[in-house]
């Protein structure tokens, strides 16, 4: 949630006031880009210490994520051209960032995690 609080305020800054600290808006972006690299150091530890199940989960998971992320990003794109400004394609990435806490949130919960008998 923090990094994910991160990238919100990041942007949500870049809406209210971008001429004003800019480095600040920019900064919380990069701390909430560095949920990345945790989230794929994650993968591993979900699926113990099978390495088929790693490769399966990484493989869908990065998969689903990049064709999320270019959709996105020609989403945004076509609205800023749209709309000749930036006001509505950083609100709209502010409402995926916010999809994008509350389904990490969900998805990792490791009270929810699904057990199996093959997982030590």
């Amino acid at each position: 949630m923090g990094f994910a609080g991160a990238s919100i305020a990041g942007v949500t800054g870049l809406l209210i006031g971008p001429a004003t600290v800019t480095w600040l808006w920019t900064g919380l972006l990069g701390i909430g880009l560095g949920a990345l690299a945790l989230a794929l150091v994650d993968l591993g530890h979900r699926t113990g210490d099978d390495p088929d199940t790693t490769a399966a989960l990484s493989s869908v998971v990065q998969g689903l994520g990049y064709t999320l992320a270019g959709v996105l990003a020609l989403g945004i794109g076509l609205l800023e051209t749209a709309t000749g400004t930036w006001t509505w394609p950083l609100f709209a990435l502010v409402v995926a960032l916010v999809g994008q806490a509350v389904t990490g949130t969900t998805i990792g919960d490791v009270r929810a995690a699904p057990t199996s008998p093959e997982v030590r």
